[in-house]
């Protein structure tokens, strides 16, 4: 009775895949899943190909599978797949040679950026300020009505000339 209780547990550990088998080197079918591409032109990581009857991802899992079960390591095994589909299987680049600039350029580009964030704050800390925020704000309304008179006395000048040519051509 108590093994029917713990069935649907042990059910759910299995399909979920907390209980998937473990080969050779402690490499599972998933983590490998998870680090090739799947070669049927979906590119998408062989895990997660959905392409409808992928002859090439059921080949691809069948093959990764008889390798683990014959005690294949997960290096050995990612080593045959680029023999057998290329460099371009691999999902995570190598952490070596040319490669090494995938891994570093995010570092390198996100030091640079938080530099200048950090020069670019440093210098608005050092700006000299003519004023509190309120008296320049009265500043530039007073600004704004000696504009406004400005644009009368223009007004007024533009339309005397407008009149002066009026005249002019009667």
């Amino acid at each position: 009775m108590k093994c029917i209780n713990l069935l649907p547990i042990l059910l759910f550990l299995v399909v979920s895949g907390v209980l998937t088998p473990v080969y050779g080197d402690g490499a599972t079918l998933k983590e490998l899943e998870e680090e090739l591409y799947c070669m049927c032109g979906c590119v998408k990581i062989l895990a997660y190909c959905e392409m409808n009857n992928c002859s090439v991802s059921v080949e691809m899992r069948r093959m990764i599978s008889d390798m683990l079960s014959q005690g294949y390591s997960k290096e050995e095994i990612i080593e045959m797949m680029k023999k057998i589909y290329g460099d371009e299987v691999v999902a995570v680049p190598p952490k070596y040679g040319f490669s090494l600039a995938v891994w570093l350029y995010p570092l390198i580009g996100g030091g640079i950026g938080l530099t200048i964030l950090y020069l670019l704050l440093k210098r608005r800390k050092e700006v000299v300020w003519h004023g509190e925020p309120e008296e320049l704000l009265e500043r530039g309304e007073e600004i704004v009505e000696e504009y406004e008179d400005y644009d009368e006395y223009y007004e007024r000048i533009l339309e005397e000339e407008l009149r002066k040519l009026d005249e002019e051509e009667e």
